[in-house]
């Protein structure tokens, strides 16, 4: 269970600034349109990244403190970490176990991959599992990187190319009655541009993580 404790107003992965170079304009004539644009691409990005959602609050790559209730189970024996919803790790505020405050030489974090690992001196042990395990800690990104920022320019830039086209839009046809035609790529599961993804998945933004 994933509880926001601390959620962040400001989604965008580009400023106003940002959004206006991207689109080709200079002044603000085009905001009514662009603001939304933003917002659409900033959360079809985090979508694509596989955030994960915390009840109707709408998921973010920008920086949040949350709060993380889990159970750990046991695999073969091994000390396996707690694979934490939100990543890249910013900070553990703090950590509890079946009741008790785990004090902070008594875990590990990999930070990247938001894998906490329990520790008993240099030696990884195994986590309680016979009760909850609540997590609180701040994810996200404080400040965007500058590829996460050109993929959404990327994006931006291709959504006003098409401008009011509708780019799966193959053929119109007129003959008393009108009718169209629309072609489907049936490998394609996603809205987002090929050219984009390859960026956020090179970048290691896409979770591949399964908690």
């Amino acid at each position: 269970m994933l509880t926001i404790e601390t959620p962040n107003t400001d989604r965008s992965l580009l400023t106003l600034a940002e959004l206006r170079a991207a689109a080709g304009v200079s002044d603000g004539s085009q905001d009514a349109v662009l603001v939304p644009l933003g917002n659409y691409v900033s959360a079809a990005i985090t979508k694509a990244c596989k955030v994960a959602y915390a009840g109707v609050i709408p998921p973010t790559l920008r920086m949040e403190t949350v709060t993380e209730t889990l159970r750990y189970t046991v695999r073969r024996g091994k000390s396996d970490g707690l694979v934490l919803a939100r990543r890249p790790v910013v900070e553990i505020v703090s950590v509890t176990e079946s009741g008790s405050e785990v004090a902070v030489n008594g875990y590990q974090l990999d930070a990247a991959a938001a894998i906490l690992y329990r520790v008993s001196g240099n030696c990884p042990i195994l986590w309680n599992c016979f009760g909850d395990i609540v997590v609180e800690y701040s994810a996200g990104y404080a400040v965007v990187p500058d590829d996460l920022k050109y993929a959404a320019i990327k994006f931006v830039r291709a959504e006003t190319a098409t401008g009011s086209r509708d780019p799966m839009l193959k053929r119109i046809r007129i003959e008393g009655v009108s009718e169209r035609e629309y072609w489907v790529d049936p490998t394609k599961d996603s809205i987002i541009p090929g050219e984009v993804m390859d960026i956020l998945v090179r970048g290691g933004y896409v979770n591949m993580v399964v908690a």
